[in-house]
């Protein structure tokens, strides 16, 4: 309350419209945008933000109820999570076939779809879900989601929020090309459900934090998360537990094979933990910004439902000496760039991995 200015509940139509207007870094236009979605109005993107703002002010009646809007918007940005697939054996244009043939099934979602270029095709629409509380059933606000289809090299990348609610969609999408392959259609989701040795699923979060290009540097880890299969306990260890190991990942791979001599690490390796979630900092050394990622599995114990994030980035003070502690949404063409970048470095990691562990399975049996 006190951040916008209202000291009680009782507002005027002014005071909410003055306090929304003037929050330009924290409410922007898409924002804006998803409140009037969710008081049942779907106004153009070319609205004038004076022009959202007076009606988002003429419809509430309580402040309560726009703020408790306002958080549930906020915890699913910040929970943004993003799930991906690898296609090989189809025509990028078999994924645009595909969606457009199953858009008019989602006419209530407010489907649409278009290309972005040559190689990449999105969809965008609208979904609501339910959610059990702990004495009742509770209908959430409606969120925009986004489908994309990207051809990266040979390969057809399918990147979309990691949401249940869209499995339905995505699956129909996946049948359709299918069919139109004539059974030549391969996928491939980032998974570990079939690596049993805990060693080799700790290696794939190590090498992903490295990420393979001169232009991003690792700076820090900020969060990791651990499980233990057997007595499907998780732990937690944040940057100041880290650093108390002398950097633990940072260190080990900076420094080449002091991971392995890291009491923390080999405590949890004796113990057969492994990394399911992390979250690290890398230096965009072109741009000068300091990138949040975080990535990790939805199913911790089977390590299967990847997801991964670009969450924000810091600027450098005006004397180019230090990252301030300012964070910074990225905007969508942003996120796009590096997101395949990434999706490219993430399926060579992946597949190193399964190819690294299954030598090792071989050497054992020799």
């Amino acid at each position: 309350m006190k951040k916008f200015g209202f000291d009680n509940l009782l507002v005027s139509d002014r005071e909410i419209f003055d306090a929304i207007y003037s929050q330009k870094q924290k409410l922007p236009d898409d924002k804006l945008l998803e409140i009037c979605r969710n008081y049942g109005v779907f106004l153009s993107n070319n609205e004038n933000r004076e022009s959202i703002c007076h009606f988002i002010s003429t419809q509430v009646s309580d402040w309560n109820k726009l703020k408790a809007l306002l958080d549930s918007i906020n915890h699913d940005e910040k929970n943004a999570k993003t799930t991906t697939m690898q296609f090989s054996g189809a025509e990028f244009k078999y994924f645009k076939e595909a969606i457009q043939e199953i858009a008019p099934q989602y006419v209530d979602n407010q489907m649409s779809h278009a290309g972005k270029g040559v190689n990449k095709y999105e969809v965008n629409l609208t979904t609501s879900s339910v959610e059990l509380s702990n004495t009742r059933l509770i209908q959430k606000p409606l969120k925009d989601q986004k489908i994309t289809v990207e051809k990266n090299g040979s390969d057809v990348i399918l990147r979309f929020d990691s949401e249940e609610v869209l499995e339905p969609i995505i699956n129909n999408i996946i049948q359709k090309v299918s069919g139109k392959s004539n059974g030549t259609l391969k996928s491939k989701e980032v998974s570990l459900k079939d690596v049993k040795i805990s060693d080799y699923r700790t290696n794939f979060f190590i090498n992903l934090i490295i990420l393979d290009d001169n232009r991003y540097q690792l700076r820090d880890v900020k969060k990791i998360k651990l499980h233990h299969s057997k007595n499907n306990k998780a732990v937690e260890l944040v940057k100041e537990d880290l650093e108390k190991e002398e950097g633990f990942l940072k260190s080990a791979q900076l420094s080449g094979s002091s991971l392995h001599t890291n009491d923390l690490y080999k405590g949890l390796k004796k113990l057969g933990h492994y990394i399911t979630e992390i979250t690290w900092h890398v230096e965009d050394t072109k741009d000068k910004k300091l990138l949040e990622i975080n990535a990790g599995f939805l199913n911790v114990k089977d390590c299967s439902r990847f997801f991964y994030d670009l969450k924000c980035y810091y600027k450098q003070n005006s004397k180019g000496e230090r990252y301030t502690l300012d964070r910074h949404k990225f905007k969508d063409n942003e996120k796009s760039i590096f997101f395949k970048f990434f999706d490219g470095f993430l399926y060579k990691n992946f597949d190193r991995t399964i190819e690294e562990y299954n030598n090792s399975l071989v050497v054992g049996d020799e």
